[in-house]
């Protein structure tokens, strides 16, 4: 099961403007089996890996035309 939330209300759309944050650049998601973790989102999600850190220490992950938007991590 993967369960997102920040805890934040909603908010309303922000005001159009030509500068400040136009996306969210990637998540960081620890996992305590960091290659369960990796299958997951590319076996059952279809995510590809664009990049390593230090054997697999860090696993970077795309579903779109960004380098990546999932970075997976050892962690609790």
């Amino acid at each position: 099961m993967l369960d997102v939330g920040t805890g934040w209300p909603e908010h309303r759309e922000p005001a159009s403007r030509s500068y400040g944050p136009d996306r969210l650049s990637h998540v960081v998601l620890n996992s305590p089996d960091l290659n369960a973790a990796k299958a997951f989102y590319t076996d059952a999600l279809g995510f590809a890996v664009s990049d390593t850190y230090t054997d697999d220490l860090m696993v970077f992950l795309r579903c779109n035309s960004q380098h990546h938007c999932v970075v997976l991590a050892p962690g609790g």
